[in-house]
């Protein structure tokens, strides 16, 4: 038992998130209306389903959900990116 305590209270908290899955990645997501391109969200993925993706956007403390069929692309970066230039 004192090993246990020892491990949770010393050595655990020491354990960055990255290396226990428990990290927030940074993303950009791109949403679409019909048929064109509307709006990007910034901020970090929660969590993803078969349904969609659960965002924190940057500086918001409540996430927000998005329905997999509004997303046009995903990108994976600490800000705002120009997709329109890397997929030439």
């Amino acid at each position: 038992m004192l090993a246990i305590a020892a491990f949770s209270n010393w050595v655990f908290p020491l354990i960055p998130l990255k290396v226990g899955g428990g990290e927030i990645l940074p993303i950009t997501v791109y949403i679409s209306k019909a048929d064109s391109l509307s709006g990007t969200v910034h901020g970090g993925l929660l969590d993803e389903s078969d349904q969609g993706y659960f965002l924190l956007p940057s500086g918001q403390a409540k996430g927000i959900f998005i329905p997999k069929e509004r997303v046009e692309a995903i990108y994976f970066t600490n800000g705002p990116s120009d997709l329109h230039e890397l997929t030439k």
